[in-house]
């Protein structure tokens, strides 16, 4: 009887699920394979790498087993994500500043090596509801932005407002669009009709007002399964890697974590300590973190891991000169800063 009710016990443990999350030590991997620039010769080399964490919410039969492990932090779901807790809108949430990030990581990139970078105004793709007219657009993703309906330029959510009043329910329209990976795409998609609201034509997308980027060369990067902005600095050397020869890091195996923005700026990201020991595991000898987050990463690197701490794109490109690596400017546009 004491074993079944300790059975029992432990289901009903398990099954109880709190609201804390833990942080655990994920994966390191090299962002060369999971970036693509079609104009590029450069192979995609492996020698810069991006991290992750495991995130996983904690039930009350896994609490003191994370506790024990130095390895883990728990944390309650509002300090990791504010007033948002609901499982759904979290992932949803880390999907949107990946696509944020990575397009901010493709933009700075192209503009340090000298590219013009146009910028615009325009209505950026937010969500995209499921079995909707936009879930039927091929291509269509999140942060694109809709440039034009029905051949009206929509270059704001009151300008998508204005070009739908003028569509009814079930007729086809054109809705242009230009892709965070730098691509223009169009499509014809027949309208359906906003809920509640049968004569209103409605697409099936959330939207904000804000800004996007006419990239000169196409850069695509494949961040499936990665959420969050942590990874902006990593894609963003790596994109100058291959665009470059591929001799940024000096032979050195780099790893890097820490956002980007338009800037340059190099920004906080949490879960350093359980990077640092992913890092270690993939084998880098060099990790660029946030200089905020330069003692977390500390308290976990071995003394074969050299932790330099940037504040911005510049300074992670001279700590890898300093290491050997190569970062000559675009020869035909010459220097941006």
């Amino acid at each position: 009887m004491l074993v079944v009710a300790l059975v029992v016990a432990g289901f009903v443990a398990n099954s109880i699920q709190l609201d804390d999350y833990v942080l655990s030590p994920g994966l390191a991997q090299p962002v060369g394979p999971l970036i693509t620039i079609p104009s590029s010769r450069s192979p995609r080399r492996r020698d810069i790498y991006l991290t992750d964490v495991y995130l996983n919410r904690v039930s009350a039969l896994q609490w003191p087993l994370y506790a024990l492990n130095s390895n883990d932090a728990i944390y309650p779901a509002k300090a990791l994500f504010g007033p948002v807790t609901k499982p759904a809108k979290i992932a949803q949430e880390q999907a949107l500043e990946m696509v944020f990030s990575s397009e901010e990581a493709r933009v700075e990139a192209l503009r340090y090596l000298g590219y013009h970078v146009p910028e615009h105004q325009g209505a950026l793709v937010l969500q995209i509801l499921p079995h909707s007219p936009a879930a039927r657009i091929k291509g269509l993703g999140l942060g694109d932005a809709i440039t034009a309906i029905g051949g009206r330029a929509t270059t704001s959510t009151k300008a998508v407002a204005r070009a739908l009043k003028g569509e009814r329910p079930g007729e086809r329209v054109s809705i242009s669009f230009q892709t965070v990976d730098g691509v223009h795409r169009r499509a014809l998609v027949v309208l359906g009709h906003r809920p509640g609201h049968r004569s209103e034509a409605f697409i099936g997308v959330g939207i904000q007002t804000g800004p996007w980027f006419a990239l000169p060369i196409r850069v695509d990067i494949n961040s499936d399964g990665i959420g969050g902005p942590s990874a902006g600095l990593a894609f963003t050397l790596g994109i100058i890697n291959q665009l470059t020869g591929g001799h940024l890091t000096g032979g050195h195996r780099v790893a890097a974590t820490g956002t980007i923005d338009l800037h340059g700026r190099v920004g906080l990201v949490g879960g350093v300590p359980q990077k640092t020991v992913a890092v270690q595991r993939a084998g880098a000898t060099v990790f660029l973190v946030p200089k905020g987050n330069y003692h977390d990463a500390l308290s976990k690197a071995g003394p074969h891991l050299r932790v330099i701490p940037v504040s911005t794109l510049n300074q992670a490109i001279a700590a890898l000169r300093r290491l050997g690596g190569r970062a000559p400017r675009h020869p035909a546009l010459g220097s941006r800063r």
